[in-house]
C-alpha cells in the first residue's frame, strides 16, 4: 500500500492511497480529511475526475464535520466532570493532592475519583482517563470474548486492547483479535455486538452473506445494532468526557 498527496484547484488537499488487490475507487471524509483510495493501476487523471465529479460531496462532508466539532465541543464543556462507562456517565470527583505530580483515575462503584497534583495539564488528565479506560477493557474485554467463546466453535489465540483511531477491532487469520480501548463506553448489548462481530471472522475472513448470516444467528439483532453505531461511533471516537481534548 503507498500513499500520496492529490492536489486539485478548489479542493482540499487529498490523500492518496493506493492498494493492491482494491477494485474500484473509494472517497472517504475522515477527521483528518479527505482520503481517496484506488487500485494501484488506475491512472493519475482518472482519480481526479472521480473525485471532481464528488466536489459537491465533499463540501457538504466537510461542513458537516465542522458543524459536528462544534457539537461535540459544546458536550465536551457540558460532561467535562463525567466518563462515559458502559453506556453510562459517571459524575467525576477531584481530589487535588499537594505533593502529587501526575494524574490517577480509578473507578468506585457509581463514580470515578481522580487524584492529581496541582497545576496538572489538560493533556495530561487526557492521558490519566484513557489509561483508565485501557486498564478497565484489558480487565474487562477478554474475559467477555472468552465467555462468549463458550458457545461457540470458535478458538483465539489472543486478545489485545489497541488505540485504533477508526476502527472497533479486527480479527487476524491466526486467531488474533485486537479490541479498541473505547469499548468500554458503549452500552454492554452493543460492545457484544461488535466483539461477535469479530469472533464471526474466525469463520469468515470477509462480509460476505455467508458472513453476515453467521453474526445474526449469534446476534439477531445485529441490524438494529449496526445501526446504532453508525449513528453514534463519531460521538465516542471524538472521546468527549474527563479529560476532552475539544476544551
Amino acid at each position: 500500500m503507498a500513499s500520496d498527496y492529490l492536489e486539485i484547484p478548489g479542493i482540499p488537499p487529498i490523500q492518496l492511497t493506493r492498494r493492491r488487490g482494491q477494485k474500484s475507487l473509494r472517497l472517504r471524509i475522515k477527521e483528518g480529511g479527505i482520503v481517496v483510495s484506488a487500485p494501484r493501476s488506475t491512472p493519475q487523471h482518472i482519480i481526479k475526475e472521480f473525485v471532481t465529479s464528488r466536489k459537491n460531496w465533499i463540501y457538504q462532508n466537510l461542513q458537516n464535520q465542522e458543524q459536528r466539532k462544534s457539537q461535540f465541543s459544546e458536550l465536551a464543556r457540558q460532561y467535562r466532570l463525567r466518563m462515559l462507562l458502559r453506556g453510562d456517565w459517571k459524575p467525576v470527583e477531584e481530589f487535588e493532592i499537594r505533593n502529587k505530580t501526575g494524574i490517577h483515575l480509578s473507578e468506585k462503584q457509581d463514580k470515578v475519583t481522580v487524584q492529581k497534583g496541582p497545576n496538572v495539564s489538560q493533556q495530561l488528565m487526557h492521558h490519566g482517563a484513557i489509561l483508565l479506560y485501557k486498564n478497565l477493557a484489558k480487565k474487562e474485554l477478554p474475559a467477555r470474548i472468552y465467555e462468549l467463546i463458550r458457545d461457540m466453535p470458535i478458538e483465539v489465540s489472543r486478545v489485545t486492547i489497541r488505540d485504533q483511531k477508526t476502527r472497533w477491532g479486527s480479527c487476524s487469520s491466526r486467531g488474533s483479535i485486537s479490541l479498541n480501548w473505547r469499548l468500554m463506553k458503549l452500552p454492554p448489548s452493543i460492545r457484544d455486538y461488535i466483539l461477535i462481530h469479530e469472533l464471526c471472522h474466525r469463520i469468515h475472513m470477509n462480509h460476505s452473506k455467508q458472513f453476515w448470516n453467521l453474526v445474526r444467528s449469534w446476534y439477531p439483532d445485529a441490524d438494529e445494532a449496526d445501526a446504532w453505531i453508525k449513528k453514534h461511533e463519531s460521538f465516542f471516537f471524538a472521546d468527549i468526557g474527563y479529560g476532552s481534548l475539544l476544551l
